[in-house]
């Protein structure tokens, strides 16, 4: 009896999607997400803000293993982003059978990477280090740092997994508290590891293993304890060519797009590198608080990416273009408020993490440059959820590849040359400003492919269910 009262509560939770009031709807599955992606990315600045009290050669390996990190996220998201994508949709069209067996299919898939991962890593760990930017006084560090990272990275990949795979069926909460529960608690871990215990950078790295676990165990518990609409088990462990190719294809974009990040980064940090270890770790602190800043818009869309595939699949197409309006407006604001605090309070925010004068000049600069185009970062991140949402995988691709790939990559290497660090730090902000341009054109397609759509499901005799 309680089993069918949770599998009732779980329909239920899942069908307000689809018909809860669009606004409170976002609200209340991308607020969860906005938290716990939040929480996440403030344990990465205290992370910083711990490590950069040992030293500026310390503060450079983190920007040096940066990438890294990011890679393996990346992973995890591939799986947890392209199983959500589909869930939602097939929720949307009443196959519970088929978003189970997706959930578990992705699960699999990220326990197999994630060792395949691990185990390439370790064998190169010094050449990926210098490829990534590590000069000779940074690289014991970074590979210190590295080396216990690695051998957990599958609990980080899972907890992203995981995460995601929940929140698809409208558990944004359950989701959320998996997050912040792990970001509090690397929090906590994070002095006593390097400081109380003395094990400098790399009790750092030992404290977000931990933190990653108990993260991992507790969404697991989702599942085992059978408070899910979606079921994974064995049983459900069927992967077909649809559902690969829907896992891989939809959560594909936003790997590359964080695989060109890690390339990209490394390329920075390795112009970054004559000019010294204070370049290099102001750099570091640089991107650290961009991915601050950057990670509740990716938060909201964990949330608004459920509902416009669950809207899409139930083919609401009032209520779908309602939602990607309000996605757009609301992130755009957000961006807009973020641009003016960073832009306004650079030297400040610098001392957070260090008291390195050359270093909080340069950093000072860098913030003020990348986040001065900060408010067009909603436009292109909206415009790539929206496609993965919407299972279109070749425009999702596009948008996806194309920060960090199509224009920053060739742009540093034009404007190092042409303006040394000053060039090599701007090129994140010229490359936002060509994405955004290009989030746009998406944008306008893909709500004319909608109303087109709407129109021919119309003539055909099919509702377009509630507004």
């Amino acid at each position: 009896m309680e089993q069918a009262e949770r599998q009732q509560q779980a329909e239920k939770r899942t069908r307000v999607l689809g018909e809860g009031p669009l606004a409170r709807v976002l609200v209340s599955m991308s607020l969860p997400g906005i938290v716990g992606m939040t929480v996440n990315a403030f344990y990465n600045v205290t992370d910083s803000a711990f490590i950069g009290r040992l030293g500026t050669a310390q503060i450079g390996a983190v920007a040096v293993v940066f990438p890294l990190l990011t890679l393996v996220g990346a992973i995890g998201l591939t799986f947890g982003v392209g199983a959500a994508s589909y869930i939602s949709r097939s929720l949307g069209a009443g196959r519970r059978d088929e978003a189970s067996r997706t959930a578990t299919v992705a699960l699999a898939g990220t326990v197999l990477s994630s060792i395949v991962f691990s185990v390439v890593s370790y064998q190169y760990i010094d050449e990926l280090l210098v490829a990534l930017g590590a000069s000779d006084t940074v690289l014991p560090y970074a590979r210190s740092y590295a080396e216990v990272f690695l051998f957990g990275a599958s609990a980080l990949m899972l907890k992203q997994c995981l995460a995601h795979c929940i929140r698809a069926e409208g558990a944004a909460r359950y989701s959320m508290a998996g997050l912040v529960l792990g970001a509090v608690v690397n929090i906590i871990l994070d002095p006593i590891f390097i400081f109380v215990l003395d094990l400098g950078i790399a009790g750092a790295a030992y404290a977000t293993i931990l933190s990653q676990v108990v993260a991992v165990v507790f969404l697991s518990a989702h599942y085992v304890r059978g408070r899910s609409y979606v079921h994974v088990g064995p049983a459900s462990l069927r992967p077909d060519r649809t559902i690969v190719r829907e896992v891989i294809g939809n959560g594909g974009p936003l790997f590359f797009r964080l695989l060109l990040e890690t390339v990209a980064f490394g390329i920075i940090n390795s112009f970054a590198r004559p000019h010294g270890d204070a370049a290099l770790g102001a750099i570091g602190i640089v991107f650290r608080v961009l991915l601050f800043a950057s990670f509740p818009v990716y938060g909201f869309g964990q949330g608004y990416g459920p509902v416009v595939g669950y809207n899409y699949g139930a083919k609401r197409y009032a209520r779908l273009m309602r939602a990607i309006r309000l996605g757009y407006i609301w992130s755009s604001i957000y961006a807009l408020l973020v641009a003016a605090l960073v832009v306004s309070m650079a030297p400040w925010i610098m001392r957070i993490f260090t008291t390195d004068p050359e270093v909080i000049a340069i950093g000072s600069w860098g913030l003020r440059v990348i986040h001065g185009v900060f408010p067009l970062f909603g436009l292109q991140t909206v415009a790539l959820f929206t496609c993965q949402a919407l299972g279109k995988s070749k425009p999702a691709y596009l948008i996806g590849i194309a920060r960090q790939g199509i224009f920053l990559i060739p742009i540093v290497f034009v404007l190092s040359g042409l303006f040394g660090l000053d060039g090599v730090i701007a090129s994140q902000a010229v490359a936002d400003v060509l994405t955004a341009m290009l989030g746009a054109v998406f944008m306008i397609t893909t709500t004319r492919y909608l109303h087109r759509e709407q129109r021919q499901n119309s003539l055909s005799g099919v509702s377009d269910g509630l507004y």
